[in-house]
């Protein structure tokens, strides 16, 4: 008799984002069969008091169920769920992890920050987004912002910090059209918060920069539009077309964003703030370009789930 392969799930709670991400158990590794992503903003209304509201929380058994039948239906039989920012900061995140189980029979643990870098350098070094050199590697969160120093054969560095991007959306909400002063508002709110990963670029003289998912995926997403490509799993972004996409999407109204090929319709808001946090990362490392990972937590918690 055959013997079946081994298939797994995973569920990224992210504070903006579920991440769904399905993978086949390999002789070098895992294949993935599949993945899906679903806006739930998981942090919205209560990021700031470290609550999950009620219709965050409705939201999230929904999506929940619809990425565990997602699941099931590419074969999963293990499976992870796992909680990041929003969740591990929020005071009643028992009633969501109780209603997940009880409701879907679903188990859901929460991470810390470090933990979740770990699992991020874990996917995107599985992506071949890095080398041997090192490279600073950001992923941009709702809750959250993590950050490593890292080669894709060891970490040399890591941080997480309380500055994700849903964060900023509620302490200064974005007008329509963009308002400069809402925009010098939210920079100087990061710049005040990145003190310790400036200080690290400076430090070692950090010249490369590596992005991880989210917001460098939309921005991969516009580039190979304009372009007339697909992304693969690892890019190459130059730093001049950083640039373009910068100031084109900070000078544009929210329907002129949105109409943009490529852009995904929930990402419409979200990519300003993160590319004010990516240019001043930019400014202080001054790279060539930004190499860009689709692969992360997923991908990363995925890899341990099977015995990478």
């Amino acid at each position: 008799m055959a013997v079946l392969p081994l298939i797994g799930a995973v569920i990224d709670l992210g504070t903006n984002t579920f991440n769904l991400a399905v993978g086949k158990k390999t002789a070098t590794g895992f294949e993935l069969l599949h993945t899906h992503s679903l806006p739930v903003g998981l942090g919205r209304g209560g990021i700031q008091r470290q609550l999950i509201t009620a219709e965050a929380q409705e939201r999230a058994l929904d999506a929940l169920q619809q990425l565990q039948q997602q699941g099931k239906a590419h074969g999963a039989t293990r499976w992870v769920a796992i909680g990041t920012s929003a969740l591990r900061n929020a005071s009643n995140a028992g009633t969501l992890i109780a209603a997940a189980n009880q409701q879907l029979g679903l188990p859901l643990r929460i991470i810390d920050g470090l933990t979740e870098a770990d699992y991020i350098w874990q996917g995107v070094r599985g992506s071949g987004a890095l080398g041997d050199q090192p490279s600073l590697v950001v992923d941009i969160g709702g809750g959250s912002v993590e950050f490593l120093y890292a080669t894709r054969s060891q970490v040399l560095w890591k941080s997480s910090l309380e500055i994700g991007i849903a964060r900023l959306g509620e302490l200064y909400p974005l007008t329509d059209p963009l308002l400069p002063e809402t925009l010098a508002q939210s920079e100087t709110w990061l710049r005040e918060r990145l003190h310790p990963v400036i200080d690290l670029i400076r430090s070692e003289r950090i010249e490369r920069l590596c992005g991880s998912a989210g917001s460098f995926d939309v921005l991969m997403d516009l580039e190979g539009a304009a372009r007339g490509f697909v992304p693969a799993t690892a890019n190459a972004l130059p730093i001049d077309r950083f640039m373009y996409w910068y100031e084109r999407l900070l000078t544009s109204d929210r329907a002129q964003r949105e109409a943009l090929p490529g852009m995904k319709p929930n990402r419409k808001d979200m990519i300003v703030y993160a590319l004010l946090l990516i240019r001043l990362l930019t400014d202080a490392i001054r790279p060539q370009h930004i190499s860009c990972s689709t692969w992360s937590l997923r991908e990363g918690a995925l890899g341990e789930l099977l015995g990478k």
